[in-house]
């Protein structure tokens, strides 16, 4: 018989970033396919709801990996979250972060149980020795892209048949196109003209994202557009500094917001134009699955997520090049209006979060080794 029990890790059940909706996208679809889920957790956030919905047990831990400011209280929360690990009747242990493994692989070993951490981000710069060690020493290590494989594999030596690339799929049921109408009312919701052409940035507000460099694209497009950026950052002298760069410009600041599928589907076209690796840029097949092409910077795994629309995809830093691409899609109602479903038919041929659960079930069951 196979496994059917999964215990996994959480810091904050908020929707932090991509990788925090990822995770809860997986484990939510492992829930739904028949796993029993049991869930540490730090501190509830805005997906509390979601997570208390599918998991059938619940435990909040003072702390589940140490922390550097705070050496002393989170080493005895750890201790809490490494009893909690030893009494569990989970079958395997499904990590979401390399800094919950001290703990987890302790326990896990000493319960004969296997550990299959999945990397949502790319390898920081200066990842610690010891903590490479640790992830090597992972049962099966999952990668949502071929480049972020080869990048971990590099910098933590890890064993090439230990790695896994499953690319994080979409809930193409959430995440839908809308009619002409309900597109329509969701730009007036928003103040935006519904016949301007509309291009929408969605994701944190970071340097490393490229958004002086969307900025300066805009300016020169050929065809006017009206910018929609939403997203936030914990920079504000940085966000005060995009908003002085787009004196001049139409552009709409919308805060982060967790559901952004009708924001998406609104749109006439999503860019992503990040300036270092992107482990896959699930953004892009968010929008893609509501029937709004992409545009993205080729970085990281961009490319193989846009793999079926290689023409999307311009270099890192070149606003010229961004903006003659932009020019040349986003006007595609017009001129292509069949590129919006077959933007979603790619997606559901090759990133549909069904498919991405299944194989990720298979590997936590032990069947396909």
């Amino acid at each position: 018989m196979g496994r059917t029990r999964v215990l996994t890790i959480a810091d904050r059940l908020g929707a932090m970033g991509g990788a925090e909706i990822a995770q809860l996208s997986v484990v939510e679809g492992l829930a739904a396919a028949g796993w029993t889920v049991d869930l540490l957790y730090v501190t509830k956030g805005d997906l509390w709801p979601r997570w208390d919905a599918l998991a059938a047990s619940t435990r909040a831990v003072r702390s589940s990996q140490l922390r550097r400011e705070a050496p002393l209280g989170s080493a005895w929360g750890s201790v809490g979250a490494f009893a909690d690990l030893m009494r569990t009747a989970a079958d395997v242990v499904y990590l979401h972060n390399p800094g919950d493994l001290p703990v987890a692989l302790t326990a896990a070993r000493l319960k004969r149980v296997p550990v299959v951490l999945h990397l949502h981000l790319p390898p920081p710069y200066h990842q610690p020795a010891w903590l490479n060690r640790l992830i090597a020493r992972a049962d099966a290590v999952i990668a949502p892209s071929a480049d972020a494989a080869r990048r971990w594999i590099q910098v933590a030596g890890l064993a090439d048949h230990r790695v896994r690339v499953i690319p994080t799929g979409v809930d193409t049921g959430r995440f839908v196109p809308l009619t002409d109408a309900e597109r329509g009312g969701q730009r007036r919701a928003l103040g935006l003209d519904p016949g301007a052409p509309v291009l929408l940035y969605a994701g944190r507000l970071n340097p490393t994202k490229g958004l002086s460099v969307l900025l300066e694209s805009v300016r020169k497009m050929e065809e006017p557009v009206k910018l929609v950026v939403c997203g936030s950052g914990v920079d504000a002298a940085y966000a005060d500094g995009l908003h002085r760069e787009s004196q001049g410009l139409d552009v709409t600041w919308l805060d982060r917001r967790v559901e952004v599928a009708p924001l998406m589907a609104a749109a006439d076209l999503l860019v992503l134009p990040s300036q270092v690796p992107e482990t896959q840029g699930m953004v892009v097949s968010e929008a893609m699955a509501c029937g709004t092409p992409a545009v993205a910077t080729s970085v990281g795994g961009l490319p193989e997520t846009l793999s079926g629309f290689p023409d999307h995809l311009v270099p890192p830093g070149d606003a010229r090049a961004l903006a003659g691409v932009v020019d040349q899609v986003i006007g595609w109602r017009r001129h292509t209006p069949s590129l919006g479903s077959d933007s979603r038919q790619w997606v559901l041929d090759h990133l549909d979060l069904d498919r991405t659960v299944g194989e990720v079930s298979t590997l936590l069951g032990g069947r396909d080794r």
